[in-house]
């Protein structure tokens, strides 16, 4: 079940930079004939929230629009299976590129605001084959 995450930054000076990186280890489901990697949009940093900082800061905090906080978007998604994949689908301003093990689907930084959940779908040819690991 997925569970809401609340992330605070605070005490950054102006020009001072902060990145934050998560990292998702989950089951993934199959949708129809292909694995559905879905990160929740809640997952997402809340852009339109500086427009908050900008209207109720005291005045002169910040001096001119350049010192509002700025703020992009981008990833980069490994994906691995334990054979080849053979289908991959993407939000289509992603970019995909073969690796050894799998897939890598990046994002370019971009202060375009996501409106959905971010979904891939990837299969190989035997993945309903039965499998055991152990």
């Amino acid at each position: 079940m997925d569970e809401a995450i609340t992330l605070l930054l605070g005490n950054l000076l102006p020009g001072q930079t902060a990145i934050v990186e998560l990292q998702l280890i989950r089951a993934l489901k199959i949708t129809g004939s292909s694995y559905d990697f879905t990160l929740p949009i809640y997952y997402f940093p809340q852009y339109a929230q500086h427009e908050v900082v900008r209207d109720f800061a005291p005045a002169g905090w910040f001096p001119d629009e350049s010192a509002l906080p700025e703020y992009t978007f981008e990833y980069d998604i490994e994906l691995r299976a334990n054979q080849k994949i053979s289908m991959i689908s993407a939000p289509e301003d992603s970019e995909k590129t073969a690796t050894d093990k799998g897939y890598r689907v990046t994002l370019a930084p971009t202060k375009r605001i996501p409106k959905r959940e971010l979904r891939i779908f990837y299969k190989h040819d035997n993945m309903m084959e039965p499998q055991l690991k152990y």
